[in-house]
């Protein structure tokens, strides 16, 4: 619309009708209102003001903010370069002042595509933003080339395979020994029909699938001979192994998972699957049976992560476990292992299999917290198991007459948990429960816990302070008078004005920076600037959660001598929303800490190692009474109301 008004040339006033011209609805309803405010105030209809009234209306200052935002926070992400840059145009007019020059625009477009494309670019001699938009499309064409060649290269190497691979895969029958191999009956013609050597041979005869054999006239099994028969020979029917019968088969066995042969050949299938490696373990409580009273076991109840847990110590465990009923509501998540865990009873009659693993749980014993990693397994009547792994790690000692572990932890005191005294699971009872008992006509009482801040002590609660209520103001509203001692910013000869870019911040934080900027003004600490000095500020969070702001003079304070009126434009800083300088002392200078101590020296020097220590803001009273101390305090408190210096209430 400003073209058509710069090509016709129209006067100010043709320009709001014009634009009055294109509006319809409640937007013709808002001018209305506006044209009776306008002639009723006798305000000029100058574009100018067309604009402002419009953009307070349609475009206020909210608004602008989150465009803003959306432009610091625009990145490419799934979008084409192509279409990032649309977005990044687009948006770019709400933000102006982080655009001012070509390079700064286009070293933000740079700064907002994906990692990939940013690291092509790392070399590339780029000035102004359509070279910049040039270059990045040009990157993202040839990734997408060597992409598609990848592509259609790992599709026909596919297919290639595909057709290789249709042959039948071999198969294995059972040895004399146990072993696994390939049977010569399936992999060879049957005997006294092997073709001679100058006999052809036949696509029957050498196919493992077409060859078939005959039924074992000893046992029956189809596909075996009596030479082959395990019966017949009194072999084990289990292993193929003539030293033992099936009754007494070590294979038959579940502990004979744990030898080194079997170990051997789990591994070697799971590698053949494509399945993880599995690794042995042994825990007490995983049956389904009751719980043994603590008479016969360790067992009791200790805070885990700030929680109630019932645990089990068992030495006997190879490792610490944790029913993952118990983990639902604590905000951790498992970490997957490499391997998958089988846990067995002692008495191999239960297996289980976990692969999950919570690391660095907090146990707390007493007031020690020490960590522990406990696998996710469904154990039976306990939250938590506590096995070796966890005992060796803090050196336990577990005495079972007493039902107490110490832990001797190199470079601390010996660590004691009774569990008998930690009990606390009678005074807990579940949800379904108390439901119960509920239905039953019990009494329920429901209690909320909730935070409420201490007492704040008033000033006007304590004794002597009160009558000096003006020294502990809650704001400063009035800038301080003139002081005896003029603070002076001297520059080593040849230093030259240091200014620098305004710090990237956060939109909370840059919502923050004006909120404070426009305090510091109206109260006078500050005013526009127009020094070729310029520190960037930042913001640093205080105990309290607030944000305090800083001014980063390190430049100036590398070239500072160690305000007077002429050093004003020196203390000058950058920000998104200005440029200012201060016309009070701002404690970031180098040498502003030993100008406001030698005022602090100077004002209370009657009074100075007779009962009054200073360190900079920092005011110490001592007196031998309490009659001597009401006077000192008196004295300290009306000197600081005479000189206009004020005290933080705590």
């Amino acid at each position: 619309m400003i073209d058509i008004f710069a090509a016709l040339r129209y006067s100010e006033e043709r320009q709001v009708t014009f634009a009055v011209f294109q509006l319809e609805g409640a937007a013709r309803s808002w001018w209305n209102i506006i044209r009776t405010k306008w002639e009723r105030e006798q305000t000029p209809r100058t574009w100018t003001n067309f604009v402002r009234e419009f953009n307070a209306k349609y475009f206020p200052p909210l608004v602008q903010e989150k465009k803003e935002d959306e432009f610091i926070r625009l990145r490419q992400g799934t979008q084409s370069v192509a279409e990032y840059e649309s977005q990044f145009t687009r948006l770019s007019k709400f933000a102006p002042e982080l655009i001012v020059t070509e390079q700064r625009r286009a070293r933000r477009f740079l700064q907002g595509l994906n990692v990939e494309i940013q690291k092509d670019l790392a070399v590339a001699q780029i000035t102004t933003f359509s070279d910049a938009v040039e270059k990045a499309l040009r990157s993202e064409n040839a990734r997408l080339q060597v992409r598609n060649f990848q592509n259609r290269k790992r599709g026909a190497a596919g297919s290639s395979s595909t057709q290789e691979d249709k042959g039948t895969p071999p198969k294995f029958g059972r040895g004399a020994g146990g072993g696994r191999f390939a049977s010569p009956a399936r992999g060879a013609p049957s005997r006294g029909s092997q073709p001679g050597r100058g006999q052809p041979r036949s696509a029957s005869q050498g196919s493992s699938a077409t060859i078939t054999r005959g039924s074992c006239s000893f046992c029956g099994k189809p596909n075996n001979t009596e030479d082959d028969c395990w019966r017949k020979q009194n072999k084990c029917l289990r292993c193929g192994s003539a030293e033992h019968r099936l009754a007494s088969c070590p294979v038959q066995s579940r502990d004979a998972k744990g030898t080194t042969q079997t170990s051997k050949a789990t591994s070697s299938q799971s590698r053949v699957e494509g399945a993880k490696p599995k690794v042995p373990a042994r825990v007490y409580s995983i049956e389904q049976r009751p719980v043994p009273d603590s008479a016969e076991v360790v067992e009791g109840t200790i805070p885990i992560f700030h929680r109630l847990a019932r645990i089990l110590i068992d030495p006997g465990a190879t490792h610490s476990f944790v029913n993952p009923e118990f983990m639902c509501g604590i905000d951790i998540n498992p970490v997957i292992l490499p391997y998958e865990l089988e846990v067995s009873t002692p008495t191999g009659d239960q297996c289980l299999s976990s692969n999950k693993m919570y690391s660095n749980c907090e146990i707390w014993v007493g007031e020690r917290k020490l960590l522990g990693n406990l696998i996710s397994l469904a154990i039976k009547g306990y939250d938590v198991i506590l096995g070796m792994d966890w005992l060796a790690r803090y050196d336990a000692q577990l005495d079972c007459k007493r039902k107490i572990v110490e832990f001797r932890i190199p470079g601390e005191a010996t660590l004691k948990l009774d569990v008998r005294s930690s009990l606390a699971s009678s005074a807990m009872i579940s949800g379904i429960r108390a439901r119960k008992l509920l239905s039953r006509g019990a009494q329920g009482f429901l209690a909320f816990l909730i935070n409420t801040p201490a007492d704040k002590l008033k000033i006007e609660d304590v004794p002597v302070v009160s009558e000096y209520p003006d020294v502990f103001p809650d704001e400063l509203v009035n800038l301080p008078p003139e002081r005896e001692i003029e603070f002076e910013v001297n520059l080593l000869p040849g230093a030259s004005p240091i200014s620098k870019t305004p710090y990237r911040m956060a939109p909370a934080e840059l919502k923050e920076l004006k909120f404070q900027l426009q305090d510091l003004l109206e109260r006078g600490f500050i005013h526009e600037s127009g020094s070729p000095w310029g520190a960037p500020v930042l913001f640093v969070k205080k105990k309290d959660g607030t944000l305090r702001l800083c001014i980063d003079y390190r430049g100036l304070n590398n070239v500072t001598i160690k305000n007077k009126k002429e050093d004003v434009p020196k203390t000058a800083f950058n920000s998104r929303y200005g440029h200012y300088e201060f016309t009070v002392m701002p404690f970031g200078l180098t040498n502003a800490p030993a100008a406001f101590m030698d005022l602090m020296h100077r004002i209370f020097k009657p009074y100075l190692d007779r009962f009054v220590v200073v360190f900079i803001d920092d005011i110490l009273v001592y007196s031998k009474t309490r009659e001597e101390h009401e006077q000192h305090l008196k004295e300290v408190l009306q000197t600081l109301r005479e000189h206009q210096l004020y005290a933080k209430q705590m």
